[in-house]
């Protein structure tokens, strides 16, 4: 029978529905209780849970509903609807995406928080050549606790976010989102493998004025620490992806230009059976430019930005040499 669970159904107007329920309930179920309670359709209820959509053949207990737990409800608008109901739903969800919490004004960055910037450029770097080259439609990105990445809220608009949590499920792996810039009660539960989920900057746009050239999220202060590694271990980890990179650009090279030369070879010779290996050498140019674009966009933001590191780690050095008691003096070159 499954154990009773207490459930709260709250809707946009903050109205909140009690319910009792056993655990092996239905989704479908719980939203024949809300037809009767409040009279919107079956076919018009869209009830979520940590930023997942419930289905209707789901049960609370393979969704993991526990008890005492809140369950959102969000009615569609139909369009022979009441436009001034429309027109009030509407402003609703603007007021709800308008609690944004306050700016905190911009300030440099510190020698930690670069170091993360880095960090976080790295990931996305990793996850673009993961899954260059990749023809089997999958995805090959990882996704890791503490990384940035650019989120699709439920009213659509691209935010810059951070995943705080992993979970694996029976229906695939769940990450905890939190929107930078946003109160913590709108944090997310959202699929891994989502589109809703898109490498950090890809959706979002880059604000200026920062002194640093690896994207930053929009607020700067919220920068949470996601890994251990150093700033001469992410040197290392850089030089690797250049190497790629250069792999990268030299196989363009090479595919260039034997494409140049079979083009004169046919216009010379008046070849026309060579029109196939042409169009194989476009098709992986093609696909070279899509890829190896934002790679060697980011590799070169985070060499910008390890020169800058180096540069501070150098100086600091210095002053302490400056500041200490040896008189004796240092060849530095």
């Amino acid at each position: 029978m499954g154990e009773f669970l207490n459930i709260i159904i709250r809707t946009l107007d903050s109205q909140e529905l009690l319910l009792s329920i056993t655990s092996l309930a239905r989704v479908t179920e719980i939203k024949y209780f809300i037809n009767l309670r409040v009279g919107i359709p079956v076919h018009r209820q869209r009830l979520i849970f940590q930023g997942y959509l419930l289905k209707d053949e789901e049960s609370l207990e393979e969704i993991g509903i526990s008890n005492n737990e809140t369950i959102y409800l969000v009615g569609n608008v139909q369009r022979d609807e009441d436009p001034i109901v429309a027109l009030a739903q509407l402003s609703l969800l603007n007021n709800l995406r308008s609690q944004r919490r306050p700016r905190i004004p911009r300030r440099a960055l510190s020698n930690d928080q670069i170091a993360e910037v880095l960090r976080q450029n790295l990931y996305v770097i990793d996850d673009l050549i993961r899954n260059y080259n990749n023809d089997q439609g999958v995805s090959r990105r990882v996704l890791r606790e503490g990384q940035w990445v650019d989120v699709l809220d439920t009213v659509n608009q691209w935010l810059d976010a951070q995943i705080l949590q992993l979970r694996t499920t029976r229906s695939g792996t769940r990450v905890l989102v939190h929107y930078n810039g946003w109160p913590d009660r709108w944090d997310e539960w959202i699929n891994a493998e989502s589109p809703r989920i898109m490498p950090f900057r890809s959706k979002t746009r880059q604000a200026s004025g920062l002194g640093i050239q690896s994207p930053v999220p929009s607020n700067p202060p919220v920068i949470r620490k996601s890994g251990n590694e150093d700033i001469s271990t992410m040197t290392l980890q850089t030089s690797i992806y250049v190497d790629i990179v250069k792999n990268f650009m030299e196989k363009y090279s090479v595919i260039k230009q034997s494409l140049n030369t079979f083009q004169q070879i046919g216009q010379f010779f008046n070849v026309h059976n060579i029109g196939d290996q042409q169009e194989q050498m476009k098709n992986e140019l093609e696909n070279l430019k899509i890829y190896i674009a934002p790679v060697i966009d980011r590799v070169g933001r985070a060499m910008t930005d390890l020169g800058q590191a180096l540069s501070r780690d150098t100086n600091e050095e210095l002053n302490l040499i400056e500041a200490s008691d040896d008189p004796s003096p240092m060849n530095l070159y």
